[in-house]
């Protein structure tokens, strides 16, 4: 809790102002997280004897903090970026944009004020003040959260939908501040590891959290329900800051693609932000190559992210965050859009994906910034593909069309293509982990009978039925209605290398009437199979390539586009030739080189282990436009 002095035994509320031993000649000082609260609230105050204009919520949280008296005799200063910052002076601004890490890791105490206390927001300080202070087990504080009352969990859920969970700038300010940031709500404080801990257990056991969540909450109003969605969200948000932390304090480089995650669902005034708020937790070597400049435009700064990233990772890893938009171009389509605030599930990591090795030289960039030229092999080209499962749209002519094959195999071995199928379907990886390959088990996803559906709009009674079984619990209703949808969308018929997509799902155990032991036995399985499933194929399609590999692709891809494995990246990456494209990349310089643009990452069996660069010693020169 907070107490004006980090890592005081004081049980004082509000310590004397001795409590505390400064650092410096002046005095000390906190830093001090926050987040603006309602725009239209302003108020004037006084600041080393000068008058600004601040947000009423930062006026809230300065008073907070003004009983206590380390900070109200001015022993502890307070350290705010609109009170330390001349936000009009742009060059103030860019130059301490890069000092926000110190700011933060070295403050005598990092204190985080979510805001005044609201009606049921006591009840919650008090449940993180009780775990803050416990030395129970991980199982035992499972224990005690499953037992808590309805009014703890409906006044956790209102917690976590403070507007303070989801701002841009609180992914670096916490993760700096560290596990004993004091979280401030009103005149309540508790430790941020006490929120971690709960996010970890609610996340852990999301079954049992939904199952209460659902008891404390008014299920029949859509406001509840999206509650309990932000809820579980939040939580699990915060585990990945935690991870983070981790990351960072046991001297390791955090994983950028997970960051930037968080990044894109992350709220901010200024779409910069979600670059100049992480600079702190990116690897030295990619921070160093940023320089700030509040001249440029959004995607201007992603591009020097992308640039920075490549040049000081020396990896391609960062290209499977981008998609591309065939409506409204970007260039260059290497640059991730931050904007997008819901991406594909990611395939993976290095440690168990690694299409393309290792770089012996680094990609190089064209004079003028745009091109990236790199080395790789395209080594196929997408024939047909399933329908596009989200967003919830009818299936266009077009993607019928495209569902169709343009060239004939002779049909596959259907052992080896069962195989490909389940695992595309899981993307490869386990549920949950994506340092983990796909167990085998998951394979029994094939061997199911399940439901022939002839109207989408009877996928949501069908998946009751399945639930209703026993199956799975309403926790894999999204990713179970993602897999049916698939099944549905791309149609019984849909050809896998010569054979029809229902030939690969065994009939023989069917998912009605099966008997107690069955369910007992596979629903686990079905339950973990399902979830990855969902994260794999939720925003990506089921493809055929002319080869005959099949793969699962973004939802942006198209029928022609090029598979390829570029060295230094850990997935394939699928690539469209550029003069496909509606609009003008700036070729004109380029001459008659072959350039592309990068559609986004992919699954592609039989490739996802380096087994194409195995070897070789030849590879082509690719340019990414």
């Amino acid at each position: 809790m907070f107490s004006g002095s980090r890592g005081s035994s004081s049980s004082s509320k509000y310590p004397t102002q001795e409590a505390y031993a400064a650092r410096f000649r002046w005095g000390d000082y906190v830093a001090m997280s926050h987040t603006w609260g309602e725009k239209s609230l302003f108020r004037r105050v006084s600041v080393n004897g000068r008058v600004i204009q601040v947000s009423q919520n930062l006026v809230q949280g300065l008073r907070a903090l003004s009983k206590y008296p380390a900070i109200a005799s001015g022993g502890l200063k307070v350290w705010n970026d609109f009170l330390c910052l001349d936000q009009q002076n742009k060059d103030e601004v860019q130059r301490e944009l890069k000092n926000m890490a110190a700011i933060f890791s070295t403050a005598y105490e990092v204190v985080a004020w979510i805001g005044p206390s609201l009606d049921r927001d006591g009840l919650a300080m008090v449940k993180l003040q009780q775990i803050g202070a416990d030395t129970k087990s991980d199982e035992e504080l499972y224990e005690d959260i499953r037992s808590m009352s309805t009014e703890v969990w409906a006044a956790l859920a209102c917690f976590c939908e403070r507007e303070y969970w989801r701002r841009m700038w609180v992914v670096q300010e916490l993760i700096l501040g560290g596990p004993e940031t004091a979280l401030l709500c009103g005149n309540d404080s508790a430790p941020l590891h006490a929120m971690w801990r709960l996010a970890a257990v609610i996340v852990n056991n999301a079954s049992t959290a939904h199952r209460q969540l659902g008891l404390s909450l008014d299920e029949g109003n859509s406001y509840y329900g999206d509650l309990r969605h932000n809820t579980l969200s939040v939580c699990s948000r915060l585990i990945y800051l935690r991870g983070i932390d981790n990351c960072l304090r046991n001297g390791r480089d955090c994983n950028i693609l997970r960051l930037l995650d968080i990044c894109r669902g992350s709220l901010q005034q200024d779409a910069r932000d979600k670059v100049y708020g992480i600079l702190g937790l990116l690897p030295p070597q990619v921070t160093s190559l940023i320089a700030p400049d509040l001249d440029k435009t959004a995607h201007e700064v992603y591009t020097d992210l992308a640039r920075a990233t490549i040049q000081g990772t020396k990896r391609l890893d960062l290209l499977q965050n981008s998609r591309l938009d065939a409506t409204h171009i970007k260039y260059p389509t290497w640059t991730p859009d931050l904007l997008i605030k819901n991406m594909s599930h990611a395939l993976g990591t290095p440690g168990i994906v690694n299409a393309g090795g290792d770089l012996d030289t680094p990609p190089n960039f064209s004079a003028d910034g745009r091109f990236l030229h790199c080395q790789g092999l395209v080594i196929d080209v997408i024939d047909h593909l399933t329908p596009s499962l989200w967003p919830l749209v009818p299936v266009t002519s077009e993607e019928i069309k495209e569902s169709i094959p343009l060239s004939t195999c002779s049909p596959g071995d259907m052992p080896e293509l069962k195989t490909a199928l389940w695992k595309t379907l899981v993307g490869g990886s386990a549920n949950g982990d994506f340092d983990s390959p796909a167990p085998e088990e998951y394979a029994r996803i094939l061997e199911f009978h399940w439901p022939q559906i002839t109207d989408e709009d009877e996928i949501p009674d069908v998946a009751a039925g399945i639930i209703s079984a026993g199956w799975c619990s309403s926790d894999e209703k999204q990713d179970l209605t993602t897999f049916l949808r698939l099944l549905h969308r791309a149609r019984r018929d849909f050809d896998v290398c010569g054979h029809a997509l229902d030939s690969f799902f065994g009939h023989a155990t069917p998912l009605v009437n099966a008997s107690a032991e069955t369910k007992t036995s596979e629903s686990q399985t079905i339950k973990k199979a399902l979830r990855q499933v969902g994260n794999t194929m939720k925003r990506r399609r089921l493809a055929v390539m002319g080869n005959g590999r099949l793969g699962a692709v973004v939802r942006q891809a198209q029928r022609g586009d090029r598979i390829a494995v570029l060295r230094g990246c850990s997935t394939p990456i699928v690539l469209r030739p550029s003069k496909l494209l509606p609009s003008d990349p700036g070729l004109e310089n380029m001459g008659d080189t072959e350039t592309y643009a990068v559609v986004g990452d992919c699954y592609a069996h039989g490739i996802m282990n380096g087994e194409t660069v195995t070897g070789t010693d030849y590879w082509d020169n690719i340019v990414l436009c």
